[in-house]
Parts: C-alpha cells; sequence; structure tokens
C-alpha cells in the first residue's frame, strides 16, 4: 500500500518537451529496418518520462 510504480503515471503523464525533441532527434536518425532499436529508443523515452516525472514529485 501506498507504492508508487512508474506505470501509475505513463496514461496522464505529459512528456517534457526537451524528452519529446531527443526522441525525434533519435527516431529521425535510426534505421527504420531495425525494430530492436526502435523498441530501445520508445523504452528510452519512456524512462526519461519517468525521470522528468519523479524530478516534478520531488521538486513538489
Amino acid at each position: 500500500m501506498g507504492e508508487v510504480l512508474a506505470g501509475d503515471f505513463v496514461p496522464t503523464l505529459k512528456p517534457h518537451p526537451v524528452v519529446i525533441e531527443m526522441a525525434l532527434l533519435e527516431v529521425a536518425w535510426a534505421d527504420f529496418g531495425d525494430y530492436e532499436k526502435r523498441i530501445a529508443i520508445v523504452l528510452k523515452v519512456q524512462i526519461q518520462q519517468a525521470i522528468v516525472v519523479l524530478i516534478n514529485l520531488h521538486l513538489d
């Protein structure tokens, strides 16, 4: 009880503009035939979003 999981934030999470920009740059440079790299980029973006949420919670 009271445990916070990263997934709890995903539905309402609004990505930080810097995170979005970084993701777009990475996707632009990615080889779209490389499925694993695309998955890695998505996961990296989700982690970055979670970090932004944690920082915002800490600052509140």
